[in-house]
């Protein structure tokens, strides 16, 4: 068998994680759900701690959420710069004007394929986005076909 390798570069964003942050329309909605709750709560005799705890646990949950979307959406002048890709039947490497990210295909568990990427989902943390727009036809069939041999389909 020949070993397929694909080379393509981009300055294309990186993927940015999807909907950066809730829209005020559903945080009005959820702020008036939870008014509701505390107030059910308090009506049927459940102590005001109890129910100030919870909203306190919410709030923090919201906060967090928040401050890690905005993280994700603000890519830094590294993550602007021209991004390089060779993908081999062996691997992925990632390559930026001072960075180099190797994956190998065993670390990879799941694939998205999203109509402008391919991300690449290991077992923790960020996913590693190939952009498709720079993709050949023929390229674009021998990254599939390479994720076929390590039996990675799209979830």
């Amino acid at each position: 068998m020949t070993a397929t390798r694909i080379e393509v570069s981009s300055s294309a964003a990186p993927w940015a994680g999807g909907p950066a942050t809730p829209s005020r329309r559903s945080l009005a909605g959820l702020t008036a759900a939870v008014t509701a709750a505390a107030a059910a709560t308090w009506a049927v005799g459940v102590p005001a701690v109890v129910i100030g705890g919870a909203c306190a646990l919410l709030v923090i949950a919201l906060w967090r959420s928040y401050s890690a979307a905005g993280r994700l959406d603000r890519p830094g002048p590294e993550e602007e710069a021209e991004r390089h890709w060779v993908i081999t039947d062996e691997e992925v490497q990632v390559s930026r004007t001072h960075s180099v990210t190797t994956w190998r295909w065993p670390a990879v568990v799941r694939v998205d394929v999203l109509p402008g990427h391919y991300l690449l989902h290991p077992e923790r943390g960020r996913p590693l986005d190939v952009p498709r727009e720079p993709l050949t036809d023929a390229q674009d069939a021998g990254l599939r076909a390479i994720l076929a041999l390590w039996n990675l389909h799209s979830k």
